[in-house]
């Protein structure tokens, strides 16, 4: 019996023991600690003269720079290279606060809400997720002039970086206004955008928001190449994270970007070094004297072109077709050609929309096509479209037939894209359907 209360006074000795130690472990309570710890990453915040640099990788993977300065009254001022608009100053609310774990909240619609939109015309993402974005981040670490965060919902990654008295005034001095020129290529009416690289001739695509360039080259048949990589802005204008081969030169920034708006060109320097400019183009590199023929015998008798209308002097579907067609499905083209007797009769082109689970062709159209040496197709009417036609139709009518007819530009084995000679500014994208 004394044997087993010396062991119960052991074992309350200990516990009492362990109880003692673990107390001592901290000499707040956790509320405390969480307060602390709070008022710790406000005073970091605030701990940068100049503001805060700061590079945001979204969950589709594109860069984005912002330049933030926090006051202790929970107002931030932001500035961002999402756009030319957001490059002036916007102030909005902000939060620190305990969720799990210290975390910095964008409390207000602010820019960095705009990559989170789920309007796909805000910033370029898919409907209902945009960009996959985040507003609220967990405070990560601060490491020398760092601080790292990560974001709640999408795990995308924000660094704070304290910045210098330069890079604060090439925000609040509107200079990244000018390394977003690139921007004004959407101001260009025509198809093709035109540069030069190293001496040979390019057409240039470009997706600001999606941050990729591409550069195209052509064979002297006609048929494209395409150079692709994304990019980063920087106070000079674009860095490609991966640089692109030209001919023999290596395509590595695109700086001191500036826009002419009565010239509608946007010189730069290339690799920093060679004035360069891209300008609008009413013809390709080289013309497919093939196209034409190609796209209209593409797997005869067994599919369709279909397409989604008209871009015309920089509005898609021109003609609003989709607008007007309830149920609008596409609008198909049909060759008519028979293989067996080598006969060509005239190409019947629908107005496809979906009523009721059903396929149903509203009106439609026939068209005989010719074609030239040069690689162009002309479109005539078989017969006119009657004068109670809708206004989408003759509209559409009148662009096919336009009397200078079409380049064709081959995108993939499906896609193609029908350019009009006359200034490049009316085009169509055919898909094939089968």
């Amino acid at each position: 019996m004394k044997k087993i209360l010396l062991y119960l006074f052991v074992v309350a000795a200990v516990l009492s023991s362990c109880q003692k130690e673990e107390k001592s472990v901290f000499n707040q309570t956790p509320d405390e600690r969480i307060n602390a710890a709070l008022a710790q990453w406000q005073t970091n915040i605030l701990s940068s003269a100049n503001g805060w640099k700061a590079l945001y990788h979204t969950g589709t993977g594109q860069d984005f720079n912002f330049y933030f300065t926090f006051n202790n009254q929970n107002r931030v001022v932001m500035y961002s290279d999402f756009d030319t608009s957001t490059t002036s100053a916007r102030e909005s609310s902000y939060r620190i606060k305990a969720l799990q774990q210290p975390a910095l909240i964008f409390d207000t619609y602010s820019y960095l809400h705009l990559l989170s939109d789920p309007n796909p015309y805000v910033n370029g993402g898919d409907a209902g997720v945009g960009l996959q974005a985040d507003f609220e981040f967990a405070f990560d670490t601060m490491v020398g002039d760092t601080i790292k965060l990560k974001g709640r919902q999408n795990g995308t990654t924000l660094n704070l970086i304290k910045a210098s008295k330069q890079e604060a005034d090439d925000w609040i001095k509107g200079n990244w206004k000018n390394a977003l020129s690139m921007m004004h290529i959407g101001e260009f009416l025509t198809y093709f955008k035109r540069s030069s690289v190293g001496g040979t001739n390019v057409d240039v695509d470009y997706d600001h928001y999606g941050r990729q360039i591409a550069f195209y080259t052509y064979n002297t048949s006609g048929i494209r190449t395409l150079n692709v990589s994304s990019f980063v802005y920087n106070p000079q204008g674009i860095v490609l994270t991966t640089p692109l081969k030209v001919g023999t030169t290596t395509v590595s920034t695109m700086t001191n970007m500036s826009w002419d708006a009565t010239g509608k060109k946007i010189n730069f320097s290339l690799n920093g070094t060679s004035p360069s400019t891209i300008a609008e183009n009413a013809v390709p590199v080289v013309v497919n004297k093939n196209g034409a023929t190609n796209w209209w015998l593409y797997k005869i008798q067994q599919g369709y072109w279909a397409n989604l209308g008209f871009h015309q002097n920089g509005v898609e579907d021109a003609f609003n077709l989709q607008a007007s067609i309830p149920g609008f499905y596409y609008c198909a083209y049909l060759p008519a050609y028979d293989t067996i007797t080598k006969t060509t009769y005239w190409d019947w082109m629908a107005y496809a929309a979906v009523s009721n689970n059903s396929l149903i062709v509203p009106t439609s159209s026939s068209f005989v096509p010719t074609f030239t040496s040069d690689g162009k197709a002309i479109f005539k009417t078989y017969k006119p479209d009657p004068t109670n036609a809708p206004v989408y139709v003759k509209q559409t009518t009148a662009a096919l037939t336009e009397p200078q007819g079409f380049y064709f530009i081959q995108i993939s084995s499906t896609t193609i894209d029908m350019v009009g000679v006359k200034d490049a500014k009316t085009w169509v994208r055919w898909y094939w359907v089968q």
